[in-house]
């Protein structure tokens, strides 16, 4: 019987002494070797990392999230490289599956599904789901590219076509805790400045400048409708990416459905907006979330039962777009708040106080659930 091959964990960290132990801790027995490259840590993290028996290598960091990954893979030795963040853990179901995949002579990589968890505290139970590529076969030509939101070249999938091998979805799961209590804001202002770098290097990516125009609003800064509008722009003339299909056309669709109005110059009308929504991304959460928005304040709010009771069943049972993260109270509490609103428009009022009663429990939205519910019965008598 064949060896199993040897798998290197690599993660990126600056101070990390919160995060790593548990991060190392999560893959303790399924990784051969542990290797961390610091870009300039000043509490423990590097003690801690070496006290775990990792190989540590520092760098002076430079904005540029590829050249820090870039450095860390270049000290791995294994055949199989595990990307991990330090806020990120290697679910323990997914030990067995990992040992057993690396197995595999036909695979060449394998894409995991990444649970985002939202919250003040991991046991709010809120989060979403996408598929990333963290688990491949190390190979001096592989490197990655981007300041920020990082990609291989060559890609994966090319490189397992020279191989005669594949790229392979796997049931491995990762937990990361990185969106959890007050860390969003401060990623977002460090995530806009390497945007905009990114894009001064290499001007005109339909991807950076999707997510410019997204974090930027996100921050409340307007100017990122700019952003969208030139990736708009780009999809229209068909310089865009291929198909309409694509995640990052999904995510500038998501988007421009979540403005009231575009400016009159803006490239693509809402109406065309909403025309690739309902054509491409009916599996797509956050793009028929924003779509049931629109119906509701319309006034179409048969159309927004609609939307929001697929949503619902594409939550219960899994089987949605993971290739864009959204906010998971999506799913979960607002979807039933307002659910419940629209079914008491169109006058099915017992299952707008179920849909109310269902999240009664919920901190956020449980006392207006409960409010519109009793009001309903009241009005029911």
């Amino acid at each position: 019987m064949a060896d199993t091959p040897k798998l290197s964990l690599c993660v990126i960290t600056k101070n990390e002494e919160a995060n790593l132990p548990g991060c190392i801790e999560s893959v303790r027995g399924v990784v051969d070797e542990i290797v961390v490259t610091d870009s300039g840590s000043t509490d423990r993290t590097v003690a801690l990392a070496r006290r775990a028996g990792a190989t540590v290598s520092s760098i002076v960091w430079r904005d540029d999230f590829s050249f820090a990954y870039n450095d860390c893979i270049s000290h791995a030795k294994s055949e199989w490289v595990l990307l991990l963040d330090a806020d990120e853990r290697l679910d323990t179901d997914s030990i067995p599956i990992l040992r057993r995949l690396i197995k595999r002579t036909d695979a060449f990589a394998y894409t995991v599904l990444r649970r985002d968890y939202f919250g003040s505290t991991l046991e709010d139970g809120s989060y979403a789901e996408m598929l990333q590529t963290r688990l491949f076969r190390r190979r001096d030509g592989l490197r990655f590219v981007g300041r920020i939101h990082q990609q291989l070249e060559p890609s994966l999938s090319a490189c397992a076509a020279v191989e005669h091998r594949q790229v392979l979805p796997s049931e491995i799961r990762i937990d990361h805790l990185g969106y959890l209590g007050d860390q969003q804001q401060a990623k977002l202002a460090r995530s806009i400045r390497m945007l905009e770098l990114e894009l001064a290097e290499r001007p005109g990516s339909f991807y950076y400048l999707v997510e410019l125009g997204r974090s930027k609003l996100a921050a409340g800064d307007a100017t990122g409708v700019d952003a969208l509008a030139e990736a708009a722009a780009m999809v229209e003339t068909g310089a865009g990416p291929a198909g309409q299909s694509s995640p990052m056309v999904q995510v500038l669709i998501e988007q421009l459905l979540a403005a009231d109005v575009l400016p009159d110059a803006f490239p693509m009308t809402l109406e065309k907006a909403e025309e690739i929504a309902e054509t491409e991304y009916t599996d797509s959460i956050p793009v028929c979330w924003q779509l049931a928005r629109k119906r509701f304040k319309s006034g179409r709010f048969e159309d927004a039962v609609r939307l929001l009771e697929s949503i619902r069943s594409m939550a219960s049972s899994g089987r949605y777009n993971k290739a864009c993260s959204f906010a998971p109270t999506r799913i979960y509490t607002e979807a039933a708040l307002n659910l419940g609103v629209c079914y008491a428009h169109v006058g099915r009022v017992d299952d707008a106080i179920a849909a109310f009663e269902s999240i009664l429990e919920d901190p956020t939205h449980g006392a207006a659930a409960a409010a519109n519910a009793a009001t309903l019965r009241s009005l029911n008598t």
